[in-house]
């Protein structure tokens, strides 16, 4: 049995094959799976760094806390003339 393809336009403006045409189709669905599980993984990891305690949490705390000693340092040697 011989295979003649039918040959039709792709969203791309190709003249290709239906078969190429359906190689191209499941090649961008795996793609977009995978961003998928890519997105998810990324979503779950920012909702955990938002999370009270969390690393966002942590990091704006010491900042609070850093720039608390500056300023605490800051204003005791102004009062002390240094």
């Amino acid at each position: 049995m011989f295979y003649f393809p039918v040959v039709s336009l792709c969203p791309n403006i190709q003249l290709i094959s239906d078969h190429h045409c359906c190689q191209l189709q499941l090649q961008v669905q795996h793609e977009a799976m995978a961003m998928r599980e890519i997105a998810g993984a990324m979503k779950e990891m920012a909702r955990e760094i938002a999370d009270a305690g969390g690393l966002a949490d942590r990091n704006l705390r010491d900042f609070v806390k850093i720039k608390h000693s500056k300023l605490m340092h800051e204003s005791s040697c102004a009062s002390n003339g240094t």
